[in-house]
């Protein structure tokens, strides 16, 4: 019996040095990448056009160094939703808004004041840059129309909606994500009046992605 035990464990340690063998000398790439450690992540890049239950609706507000405020959704559907209820709030124009329609899947971001919003989107790409450049951005002061908390508001209410509804399909579905994006050069004040629209929602939980202030260079490098 001890033999048999014997003789088991020999052929055991052969299989296992015979298999590190191969490994070692067939992918010793492998092994060099394990030692080394994990490699960075892959990128994966979903078009915002192709819809994907995967993906979650995120709403980003971003702050220039300016002060200027924008706001984007990265799903077409819920921001022409968006769109067309500021413009219904604001009593704009019920033609023009009919006709504006057929123009909102080429909207990307909002940086405009609501008085402004039909004549952007009637725009071409280069009549947009322009007005974006030369716009004071999305109203926020509280002590007259604030119009960044109806956007925040709406957004908040169509993106809710539609992960609710995705849900009771039993989609495969991840919760919508609200993201504030500022310069590092941008005013905490302002940073702060848009912190307060998403908490006013009941929005206790949003990513606030930023950059530092670069290092300064050590002298003679």
């Amino acid at each position: 019996m001890k033999k048999n035990l014997l003789i088991a464990s020999s052929i055991a340690l052969c299989l296992a040095g015979l298999f590190i063998l191969i490994l070692t000398s067939s992918n010793t790439n492998w092994v060099k990448k394990l030692q080394s450690g994990p490699e960075e992540p892959i990128k994966v890049i979903i078009p915002v056009g192709v819809p994907d239950t995967l993906r979650e609706i995120t709403t980003t507000i971003s702050v220039d160094s300016a002060g200027k405020v924008s706001l984007n959704v990265n799903d077409t559907t819920i921001q022409s939703k968006v769109i067309v209820a500021m413009m219904e709030l604001f009593k704009l124009d019920e033609e023009l808004i009919s006709q504006a329609r057929k123009r909102l899947g080429s909207i990307h971001n909002i940086c405009v004041p609501v008085k402004f919003l039909l004549e952007y989107i009637d725009s071409d790409s280069a009549k947009r840059e322009d007005m974006t450049s030369k716009s004071p951005g999305i109203p926020i002061d509280s002590n007259k129309v604030n119009e960044l908390a109806y956007w925040v508001n709406y957004s908040y209410k169509y993106a809710k909606a539609e992960y609710e509804t995705k849900l009771a399909k039993k989609e495969n579905v991840k919760p919508p994500r609200f993201t504030i994006k500022a310069d590092r050069n941008a005013k905490y004040e302002i940073v702060k009046q848009v912190i307060t629209a998403y908490q006013k929602q009941g929005l206790q939980h949003f990513n606030l992605i930023t950059q530092g202030k670069p290092q300064a260079k050590a002298e003679g490098k």
